[in-house]
């Protein structure tokens, strides 16, 4: 536990030294969270976790072990509730990787990323897919 969270103390981008201080381990305890993640509110995270893209942990959990993507956990400790979708979805959505897209290509895949019929955005991701490889 170090007394600042600056980025100043073990940034590059931020230290204007030669030599900041990144030897230090700080990200020995760090919690991974992946992309489009929702946490609740008043969650503990025990060190060295990794959060799984599109994950969903329930408020007041205690999370002691890794999330799966697009998994929802809750309790004390968290455990599985659910997937919030089938593993060819849950592997598409991994394939895709939304966040990474340029925005207009995002925008075009608005309708389908919010559209309520997964089968239908299911097979939509597959064909993208098999163009995209």
């Amino acid at each position: 536990s170090w007394a600042s969270t600056s980025p100043w103390f073990y940034d590059t981008e931020y230290a204007d030294f030669d030599d900041p201080i990144d030897k230090i381990s700080r990200n020995s305890n760090c919690v991974t969270i992946g992309n489009d993640v929702w946490i609740g509110s008043h969650v503990a995270l025990k060190d060295q976790l990794s959060i799984g893209d599109g994950a969903i942990i329930a408020a007041y959990s205690i999370v002691t072990k890794d999330v799966s993507p697009y998994s929802v956990v809750g309790g004390n400790p968290a455990k599985l509730i659910k997937k919030r979708f089938d593993d060819q979805l849950i592997e598409a959505l991994l394939t895709l990787q939304w966040w990474n897209l340029p925005s207009d290509e995002l925008l075009n895949l608005l309708p389908l990323l919010c559209n309520p019929d997964l089968e239908h955005v299911k097979q939509i991701l597959h064909e993208r897919e098999l163009h995209h490889s």
